[in-house]
């Protein structure tokens, strides 16, 4: 039940209001007893002014007075609310717009795999085939993708040297999902729920492409293609997976599930059988496009979301701090967004004192607390590892001690530093920077 409010519109011919032929809405007046009906098949129109409330369906109305108590709005039928709630999207940065390692420039997949974009990782055997980057300079552009597809970011791959796709080659690109978040889904029991992914999609062969959704343990896999009609063109995509009623499925801060796009792959992880739940490590179904395949080739994405039900709702836009700080759970640098790490500079370093002759121990907390205890590295302003910077006698010294992070956490981690000649005194200045890394561990 909900309360009348001034200026509601429920339309029947937009997910607003669910065009059910057996849909209606009650006004109770309460004053007087009297009721209102309206079938849904039109257009409804709430309004209030100094006159009253009125309400209007195919030109019709009823004008009740501004200041009675109307009462409840009851519904018979289905109603798919107007703006669905803020996370529904699984995915994160799934418009590419955050890339804190690399900053919009290009790198090449490496043998074994890399993030190249924050929560989006390049996985494969074979190095120096893809080159990833974020608004790819050989793409579409970000100006006619953001005419196309409404997203000014994108993100994805062109074939530098064109490889033979052999038997146990693979070459994703994909997003692990951590298990707290899919926890709703059900999955692996009986209540499993569907799951709806939709995205847009440009690449420069045309086709059948696929992908696939994968547990942690990759023992279950969900093969998925879908049709880019015309070459170079963006093209919106759908796709209704069942939830999967069987196999592992972790709901804690592991590996919950893998959401992949194929961009080449060997018969060892294709499947036979496509757009069904099934035991094995597959990353889709035989007979696709295999982008490494194509001299020159390219594949983009943006605008990913995984939602749970079956229907592709608009893409859940959050606020740009709101991004960060959930990729911020993962990854997290104290350069700032648009520097590559160790990079030289001393903008955002954290400044410390000496305590003592020759050493400095320093309590950090992180930006936002991290997946699990990370992994952190710590950089001196030149971009030099595992060294720190100091001031003395008005100038920067840099390559100075032996600098690690010791007992890290979740929330922070302890600076300790070390000088064995002593070149320091008590309140000395120290900096350094840090990237903390807690990404989920991945499978191929």
């Amino acid at each position: 039940m909900s309360d009348i409010k001034s200026g509601y519109v429920f339309t029947g011919s937009n997910p607003e209001w669910d065009n059910n032929q057996d849909t209606s809405i009650r006004l109770n007046k309460m004053l007087d007893g009297a009721t209102v009906n309206i079938n849904a098949g039109n257009n409804i129109t709430i309004t209030r002014d100094n006159t009253g409330i009125t309400i209007n369906s195919a030109g019709s109305g009823s004008a009740l007075p501004p200041d009675a108590n109307y009462g409840d709005i009851t519904v018979t039928g289905t109603v798919a609310g107007g703006t669905p709630n803020m996370f529904r999207n699984k995915i994160i940065n799934g418009d590419m717009r955050i890339d804190q390692r690399f900053s919009g420039n290009a790198n090449n997949n490496i043998a074994g795999g890399q993030y190249v974009a924050d929560r989006w990782y390049s996985n494969s055997n074979v190095a120096g085939k893809l080159r990833f980057q974020q608004n790819n300079t050989n793409g579409p552009g970000s100006a006619a993708t953001q005419i196309a597809t409404g997203f000014p970011y994108y993100f994805g791959a062109n074939v530098v040297s064109s490889n033979t796709v052999n038997s146990g080659d693979y070459w994703v690109f994909l997003q692990a999902i951590e298990g707290l978040n899919i926890a709703d889904l059900n999955w692996g029991t009986a209540s499993a729920s569907p799951v709806t992914l939709s995205f847009w999609s440009y690449s420069s062969v045309s086709g059948t492409h696929s992908g696939s959704l994968r547990n942690s343990n990759v023992d279950r896999s969900y093969p998925f293609s879908y049709t880019i009609s015309t070459a170079n063109t963006w093209q919106y995509q759908t796709l209704t997976i069942p939830g999967d009623t069987s196999g592992s499925w972790f709901s804690n801060t592991g590996v919950g599930v893998y959401v992949t796009f194929n961009l080449g792959t060997g018969s060892t992880y294709l499947a036979t059988a496509n757009g069904t739940w099934q035991s094995g490590n597959y990353v889709g179904p035989p007979n696709a496009v295999q982008i490494v395949n194509n001299a020159n080739g390219s594949f983009y994405l943006t605008g990913v979301q995984l939602e749970k039900g079956t229907q592709a709702t608009s893409f859940d836009w959050r606020h740009y701090t709101t991004e960060l700080q959930l990729c911020q759970r993962y990854y997290q640098k104290t350069y700032d967004i648009g520097t590559i790490p160790a990079s030289a500079t001393r903008l955002g370093m954290i400044g410390v004192s000496v305590y003592g002759a020759g050493s400095c121990i320093y309590g950090t907390m992180f930006k936002t607390s991290m997946r699990t205890a990370p992994s952190v590295i710590v950089y001196d302003g030149a971009g030099t590892i595992g060294v720190t910077s100091y001031y003395q006698a008005g100038a920067w010294t840099d390559n100075s001690g032996n600098a690690r992070a010791v007992n890290p956490s979740e929330n922070g981690f302890n600076y300790n530093y070390g000088y064995s000649s002593n070149p320091w005194t008590t309140g000395q200045p120290v900096n350094f920077h840090y990237v903390a890394s807690a990404e989920l561990v991945l499978q191929n």
